[in-house]
């Protein structure tokens, strides 16, 4: 038996349609998404996997979706950098109310978001475009060739199916890749080439059909938490810490490119 029910993807369709008929189901899909990340995060804590629900959100379960910036028929659990390493870095973004209010912007951060929408559940990498700085980090990484090649090397040892691209919102766009088919590593150069921050979302993600045995009771939360782990690699090569700081090689390419 699948972890979510049929009802389950159908009370999101109405969430946009303001069919009150559907708020039981709606709480019962709010409620096992709770309890997912009840079963998920003691095993992100055990494994030292440096993600953090997001804090402004009791149980972690939102409505918003990184993938897009107005609400949309979709709930979510979001994982991110700890509270503090969020202050630090939306300081160095210059927002200095932050150090009045404490308030996190989540999409400023990168991402790892299981989410689920009337189509498909989906549990992906995001940063989007509000995350500026993470971007511009990940931008003056790949300026150096052997970090290319890393970023190559952490894509093809990806499951063979996983969808990755620069596009907006919670569905599926014809535009992506998938990690079964990368082409040679200079054309992937090239793709990523085109990324441009404050503009782009980039993505890698699982996809999930609502019939997707992967996603049975049994085996959940084991089939997540190794989609979480995969995309993690992702994560701490773009995120950017004090340790993982190229943010000046972003500033020279951007120099370059005005000459």
């Amino acid at each position: 038996m699948s972890y979510f029910s049929p009802s389950d993807y159908v009370s999101l369709v109405a969430m946009t349609s303001g069919d009150l008929c559907s708020d039981v189901d709606r709480q019962r899909l709010h409620r096992r998404l709770i309890d997912l990340h009840n079963k998920l995060y003691p095993r992100i804590r055990e494994y030292d996997l440096r993600l953090h629900p997001n804090p402004e959100i009791p149980g972690g379960v939102s409505q918003k979706s990184v993938s897009i910036p107005t609400i949309a028929n979709t709930m979510t659990l979001i994982y991110l950098r700890s509270p503090a390493e969020a202050e630090v870095v939306e300081s160095l973004m210059g927002r200095d109310a932050l150090c009045a209010t404490g308030d996190i912007e989540v999409q400023r951060h990168p991402v790892i978001e299981l989410r689920i929408t009337p189509d498909h559940f989906v549990v992906e990498f995001i940063i989007a475009p509000d995350a500026w700085y993470d971007q511009q980090n990940f931008i003056g990484k790949l300026s150096v060739y052997q970090n290319r090649q890393l970023f190559y090397q952490i894509l093809t040892q990806l499951q063979d199916d996983y969808l990755l691209g620069f596009w907006c919102g919670i569905h599926l766009d014809d535009t992506h890749l998938n990690t079964k088919h990368l082409p040679p590593a200079p054309i992937l150069y090239e793709y990523l080439d085109t990324f441009a921050d404050r503009r782009d979302w980039l993505r890698i993600g699982r996809w999930y059909t609502p019939n997707d045995t992967a996603l049975d009771d049994n085996n959940v939360v084991e089939e997540l938490f190794e989609r979480i782990r995969d995309l993690y690699r992702v994560y701490t090569f773009m995120a950017w810490t004090s340790k993982n700081n190229f943010h000046s090689l972003y500033q020279k390419t951007l120099n370059d490119s005005n000459h």
